[in-house]
């Protein structure tokens, strides 16, 4: 019964003894695999949020780089 139920979950030839602690790692990864893709992307929306605002800044400071930060801040929203 654990054979049928769990094959998916162990690769071809290991060694029976090991079969259980296989299976319990790779049930703890597709576990914990969707929490681990949340947070790489809420990191990116977090960071393109940050790269707008740093251009935003540089658009403050210098208005001699005004028009080139405005475009590039519509760029990357736009990709964003």
């Amino acid at each position: 019964m654990f054979r049928e139920r769990s094959a998916h979950l162990v690769p071809e030839g290991a060694p029976l003894i090991l079969a259980p602690f296989i299976v319990l790692i790779e049930r703890v990864r597709h576990l914990i695999r969707p929490i681990t893709l949340s947070v790489r992307l809420a990191a990116n929306m977090i960071a393109g949020h940050l790269i707008i605002g740093l251009i935003a800044s540089i658009r403050e400071v210098s208005f001699g780089v005004f028009w080139v930060s405005v475009f590039f801040q519509g760029v990357i929203l736009v990709l964003e």
